[in-house]
């Protein structure tokens, strides 16, 4: 991986991060994925200090490592680590992927992409801290969470087959958060304003249709491949998740 250097990564991080807590963590995941090494909280406030963001306590950094559960502390020493399992969560937490292929923040290196794909999110970061804030009695969000982190990751990635059967994944989990079995019921009862229920309806009607398209049409003489274009339905999706987080928090 092209290494970035860590002045440009504070300063693309910083304005996405507001607690010394969320610091801490993009900090550390800075030495673990794109330095390839462990830091020690010594080192950590050394970053702080780097990225202007003046003195911090050694005690009360190595508190937000143990506390974190992406961390893991090297065994005999104080050094720690993002373990490699929860990369994505934090990437998509603060939409990490795209400063990887900035020219700027590699020093005029370029990534190699799949041709010219825009990197950019599906999910909105805002939405996944709305999301990870919310309970709701009777419901555990985490694979709702974790369904649209890999749907972050695989849009970024331009793996767009596993896009759109994701997005239609998403409409047959989340249907009983709104009190019913299936999302085509979902839509039927909306009482939401009518741009709501069209949104909702396109979700149901337009993107089920191509993801049964590509999980049940068996191999053919010729094939198309979905573009970025065809399943973008990201809007649809934040407005769903948003009428999630509207009616439970």
């Amino acid at each position: 991986m092209a290494k970035i250097n860590f002045k440009a990564f504070a300063n693309y991080i910083i304005p996405k991060t507001k607690t010394t807590a969320e610091r801490v963590i993009v900090f550390l995941y800075y030495h673990s994925k794109i330095l390839g090494e462990s830091a020690s909280p010594k080192e950590l406030v050394s970053d702080f200090e780097t990225a202007g963001l003046g003195v911090h306590n050694i005690t009360r950094v190595r508190n937000i490592l143990i506390l974190d559960r992406r961390t893991k502390r090297q065994a005999g020493n104080d050094a720690w680590i993002i373990t490699s399992d929860k990369y994505e969560s934090v990437e998509a937490e603060y939409n990490l992927s795209e400063i990887f292929i900035k020219r700027k923040m590699l020093g005029g290196a370029a990534v190699k992409t799949m041709g010219s794909i825009r990197r950019d999110s599906f999910v909105d970061p805002k939405r996944f801290k709305e999301l990870k804030a919310l309970r709701i009695a009777g419901f555990d969000l985490s694979r709702l969470i974790r369904m649209s982190e890999e749907l972050n990751d695989n849009y970024i990635r331009g793996n767009y087959i596993s896009v759109i059967i994701l997005i239609r994944a998403i409409l047959d989990h989340i249907a009983p958060i709104f009190g019913y079995s299936k999302f085509t019921e979902v839509v039927n009862n909306l009482r939401q304003d009518k741009s709501t229920k069209a949104c909702f309806r396109q979700l149901e009607d337009s993107s089920r249709k191509i993801a049964d398209g590509y999980l049940h049409i068996t191999i053919r003489n010729k094939e198309a491949m979905p573009t970025r274009t065809q399943v973008n339905f990201s809007h649809n999706i934040d407005l769903l998740l948003s009428e999630v987080v509207r009616l439970h928090k």
